[in-house]
C-alpha cells in the first residue's frame, strides 16, 4: 500500500517536498503440538444414553516458530530509505482443546495457548485463541472453518513488536 502526500519544510514551512510510504509485511509462522487428551465424554446435551455424540478435551504443549519482516519504504523528494529486517524466533507455548460433536460430523472447537514467557529469544508473552466449526466430509478428512486470533509482543533491542493478527480461516485436516 502506497500513500503520498506533500510536505512542508522549513522554519516557516515553505518549501513543499513530494512524499510517499509504502509498507508491506512478509510473515510465516509453523507451530507443532503434542496433546493429550483428558477426558472424553457422553455430550451434555446428548438426547440419549451413550448415543455417538462426545465431548472432548485435550492439554497440549509445542512450540510457535515466528520468521516477519517489514518492509517499509519512505520516499521524500528524491531521497529514498528501505527499511525492515527479518526477525525469526521460536515460542515454546502450553493450552487447551474443547471439542463438542453437535452431530455425527460436525463438532465446534474452542482452542487456547499461551507461550513465549520471555525466555531466551522469545516473545516477553503470546496468546492465541481458535473457534471453529468443522465438518468431517469422510473418514480421513476434516474441513473446518472458524475464527484466530494471534497476539504476540517481543523485545528486539530498543524497539518492541506489538503484533495482533485476527481474521476468518479455512482449514482442511487429513487423518492417517
Amino acid at each position: 500500500h502506497t500513500h503520498r502526500q506533500t510536505i512542508r519544510l522549513g522554519r516557516q514551512g515553505n518549501l513543499e517536498v513530494e512524499a510517499s510510504a509504502k509498507v508491506k509485511l512478509v510473515q510465516y509462522i509453523l507451530e507443532l503440538n503434542a496433546g493429550y487428551q483428558i477426558f472424553d465424554l457422553d455430550a451434555p446435551y446428548s438426547l440419549v444414553r451413550g448415543d455417538e455424540l462426545r465431548t472432548r478435551g485435550e492439554l497440549y504443549a509445542g512450540a510457535r516458530y515466528l520468521s516477519m519482516k517489514p518492509e517499509i519504504e519512505v520516499q521524500v523528494g528524491a531521497q529514498r530509505t528501505d527499511i525492515g529486517n527479518w526477525e525469526s524466533w521460536v515460542d515454546g507455548v502450553v493450552g487447551a482443546r474443547l471439542a463438542f460433536d453437535l452431530s455425527e460430523n460436525v463438532a465446534l472447537g474452542i482452542q487456547g495457548d499461551v507461550g513465549g514467557f520471555n525466555v531466551g529469544q522469545s516473545s516477553k508473552f503470546a496468546w492465541m485463541q481458535i473457534t471453529s466449526l468443522s465438518w468431517r466430509y469422510s473418514d480421513s478428512m476434516t474441513l473446518a472453518l472458524g475464527y484466530k486470533f494471534l497476539d504476540v509482543k517481543r523485545e528486539v533491542g530498543d524497539n518492541t513488536i506489538d503484533l495482533q493478527l485476527r481474521g476468518p480461516f479455512i482449514a482442511t485436516f487429513v487423518r492417517f
